[in-house]
């Protein structure tokens, strides 16, 4: 069996067009037709995973270090991975308790981390990218900038997730009703793009790498802030609702997707 060398691949952490401005990785202090399905391989500090086992996802692991954690962004980089037919395997990290092999695979120590052979990517916007050049599924290109909808679409989500991070971490009774409201704004602000489009998802008939963005974090507001300051979607958001719900009707979701628990158990920190 050939040993697994962490210093081997060359990470890329490059600066790059950002979906969401800073928020594209989890580190220790963040909340946090599909592929042949690899059942997750369970991650220990001691058993870095052998370079033969092909392309692996690291992922924020859950509670208990062997189920899927909440990272959003892991999340929409799985998402890619498997709409685009990614053959790869899923190892678990524990944030909180780095194994020294993943620091020096990854300085930062943040998921995603997705690596192919000599290639290391710590960006989750550009295992997305990766994505649409090593995926199976050749008709499908998940990053289309050209599109005439990107860049309106694009802003129609940039808000969303920032505006949630501060509705669910403030602590200040005078500022909630502002806060509160910037999240249903941005919320309505989406829920209008796509109700204004031919649907189902933002850019269409099509899967996009704006609808693995979007889709996690939407599910990050409907169960965190649910849970924690009974937020609820506002009920004249129907068509967000809908593109919700049909993303997690797709096998890739349920396939990639954390469990409700986890989720509260990712936010617990800040409660």
């Amino acid at each position: 069996m050939q040993a697994f060398i962490p210093s081997a691949p060359t990470l890329s952490l490059s600066p790059s067009r950002s979906l969401l401005s800073s928020f594209k990785t989890c580190t220790t202090f963040s909340p946090q037709a599909p592929a042949r399905r690899r059942r997750p391989l369970t991650m220990t500090a001691s058993a870095p995973p052998p370079l033969e086992d092909g392309m692996i996802l690291f992922a924020k692991a859950g509670p208990g270090g062997k189920v899927m954690g909440d990272c959003p962004f892991t999340w929409k980089a799985n998402l890619a991975l498997r709409f685009k037919n990614t053959d790869f395997n899923t190892f678990y990290i524990d944030l909180a308790n780095k194994p020294g092999w993943f620091l020096d695979l990854n300085e930062n120590g943040s998921t995603p981390t997705f690596v192919d052979g000599p290639h290391a990517i710590g960006d989750s916007d550009e295992i997305v990218d990766y994505a649409d050049k090593v995926g199976r599924k050749e008709n499908l290109i998940l990053t289309r900038e050209d599109d005439p909808n990107w860049d309106a679409a694009f802003d129609a989500v940039s808000p969303v997730f920032g505006s949630f991070i501060r509705f669910v971490k403030n602590k200040e009774p005078d500022n909630e009703p502002k806060v509160k409201a910037e999240l249903t704004e941005a919320l309505r602000g989406v829920n209008k793009f796509l109700a204004q489009g031919k649907g189902p998802f933002l850019l269409g008939e099509t899967i996009s790498a704006l609808d693995c963005n979007l889709a996690p974090k939407l599910q990050h507001i409907s169960v965190a802030a649910g849970h924690y300051k009974g937020y609820r979607i506002p009920p004249d958001c129907s068509d967000l609702q809908a593109f919700l719900e049909r993303m997690r009707a797709t096998e890739e979701w349920k396939a990639s997707a954390c469990t409700d628990d986890v989720i509260v158990w990712g936010w617990s920190k800040f409660f």
